[in-house]
């Protein structure tokens, strides 16, 4: 027989200060600054422009086109390439505070406490509301926020108050739930399995010894499945806050709420009309699927990633329920829709 005592939850959340006011995870934030900065500063440095980049330069412009081809090109367009370095500092942070989870001695993201989260949430909640109101002035911002276009007048006494809502307090706290909940349940799940892989591989009964080695694989398996989650964890933050800037500047680029004649008139331009409707929807039910999902990330990651897949296929399904709406209002004009 084990007896397998869990830590207490200070125990593996909250650290021994350093020194005063500074803990392991202002160290792992600090150093997540740092070696970004270290990075950008070395392939910054004069080089013949007649070599090919190599070393930290040829990984800086790795990161560099990566998030301008996929991050704001698939959600800002060209306009959006002056978000390059504001994107590209949120992501690499954001990565780098994800990856110590795994690492030894610190084994701790700097995200699975709330305080980092919830700030990055709040600076992009800042950034995205000012760029609103540069854009469109104090007014034409709140106005499109608070009464899409499309939408019958009727409807603003439900639209109104759900937008407000969505924008001014869903957005920065689903931001920052998504990217804490998701690193906090993997760290407990390595913990968890470290200690039970130690309990059975130090149990009294011998025969218990072999069946440590099911744990141990799983905490492997988990280790390098962490890797990929940092990594993704940092992504869908950099994106969503691309899709907020977005749409803030634009909005008439992101507006998802169509009328069937419109969906029907989409003109020569119709399958790229009908991509950006799928990116949208697909975006918005993602949104939704993984806010939905980080509420149950604390009671298991497997959870939380089956939710969040869910939503694009909403997504995808409420566009074409609109197309099936459109053609059956106006069925002489089913033959202009085209796949």
């Amino acid at each position: 027989m084990i007896a397998l005592k869990f830590p207490e939850i200070n125990e593996i959340l909250v650290w021994k200060e350093l020194f005063p006011s500074f803990n392991k995870i202002s160290l792992i934030a600090v150093l997540a600054v740092l070696i970004s900065s270290a990075l950008f500063f070395m392939a910054g440095r004069k080089s013949d422009v007649n070599e090919a980049p190599k070393g930290s330069r040829n990984l800086a412009e790795i990161i560099v086109d990566f998030i301008e081809d996929g991050v704001i090109m698939q959600t800002m367009g060209k306009e959006g390439l002056a978000w390059t370095p504001f994107l590209l500092t949120l992501f690499l942070f954001i990565y780098l505070c994800n990856v110590p989870g795994i690492i030894p001695f610190f084994q701790m993201p700097a995200t699975a406490r709330m305080a980092v989260p919830m700030f990055l949430a709040l600076l992009v909640w800042v950034v995205f509301n000012a760029t609103g109101i540069k854009h469109q002035g104090v007014g034409g911002y709140f106005k499109s926020v608070l009464f899409p276009p499309g939408v019958p007048k009727a409807l603003y006494i439900l639209v109104t108050p759900i937008e407000l809502i969505s924008t001014m307090l869903v957005r920065p706290f689903s931001l920052a739930v998504r990217l804490f909940a998701n690193m906090l349940a993997g760290h407990i799940l390595l913990v968890t399995f470290a200690l039970l892989s130690e309990a059975l591989f130090q149990a009294n009964d011998k025969i218990l010894i072999p069946v440590g080695i099911l744990p141990f694989i799983m905490l492997v398996f988990l280790t390098s499945f962490e890797v990929l989650v940092a990594f993704l964890q940092a992504y869908i933050f950099a994106m969503l806050a691309a899709v907020y800037i977005g749409g803030a500047a634009h909005p008439e680029h992101y507006a998802t709420t169509r009328s069937p004649n419109q969906l029907l008139q989409l003109g020569e331009n119709k399958m790229e009309a009908i991509a950006r409707l799928i990116a949208a929807e697909a975006a918005a039910a993602a949104e939704a699927g993984t806010t939905t999902g980080d509420g149950l990330t604390a009671m298991g990651a497997g959870l939380a990633y089956g939710f969040a897949a869910i939503g694009p296929a909403l997504g995808i399904g409420n566009l074409v329920g609109k197309s099936v709406e459109a053609m059956a209002r106006q069925p002489e004009a089913a033959g202009m829709v085209r796949t």
